[in-house]
C-alpha cells in the first residue's frame, strides 16, 4: 500500500510557548548519489528548489517539477539572502514548505540508498527546543 509522503521546509515545533524564532532559507538541492566518487554536479541531480519565487501557491523545482506548496508564506515572505531572495520562516504564523509526493516520483530522499541534500540556512532567535529546518514523514503508521 501506497503512503503518502510529505517533505516540509522551515517547519518549526517549540515546546515552549515564549521562544522565538526567525529563520531564512534560501536554495535547497536534492541529489541521490551514485557509485562514482566525483562526477559533475548535476549527476543524480533530483530536485532544486531555489526558492527565490513564488509562483501562484508553489516555490517551483527548476528540475523535477516538484514544486513545493507554500503554507502560511506568500511572495512577501521573500527577503533578502546570501544570493538573491530567500524565504523568511515564522514560528508565530507556522509557515512552512511542504509537498506530497507521488508514487512514481523520484522522492521522497529515503527512497535512495544515499543522498545528499544542501541548503543555505540562517537562524536567528533563541529558546528552540526543537528546531526542523527539515523533515520527511509519512501519514500511515506501518
Amino acid at each position: 500500500m501506497y503512503k503518502k509522503n510529505r517533505k516540509r521546509l522551515g517547519q518549526n515545533r517549540l515546546r515552549r510557548s515564549s521562544a522565538a524564532f526567525m529563520g531564512l532559507l534560501g536554495g535547497l538541492l536534492f541529489a541521490a548519489s551514485g557509485s562514482q566518487a566525483l562526477g559533475q554536479i548535476d549527476d543524480g541531480l533530483i530536485s532544486y528548489w531555489p526558492l527565490d519565487e513564488v509562483q501562484g501557491t508553489k516555490t517551483p523545482d527548476l528540475i523535477s517539477f516538484y514544486d513545493m506548496e507554500l503554507v502560511n508564506l506568500t511572495s512577501d515572505d521573500l527577503v533578502d539572502g546570501k544570493h538573491g531572495k530567500a524565504f523568511s520562516f515564522s514560528n508565530e504564523r507556522q509557515t512552512l514548505l511542504q509537498r506530497v509526493h507521488e508514487p512514481s516520483d523520484n522522492l521522497p530522499a529515503n527512497k535512495h540508498e544515499s543522498y545528499t541534500l544542501s541548503m543555505w540556512v540562517n537562524v536567528t532567535g533563541e529558546g528552540q527546543n526543537d528546531l526542523r529546518i527539515f523533515s520527511e514523514g509519512n501519514t500511515s503508521n506501518s
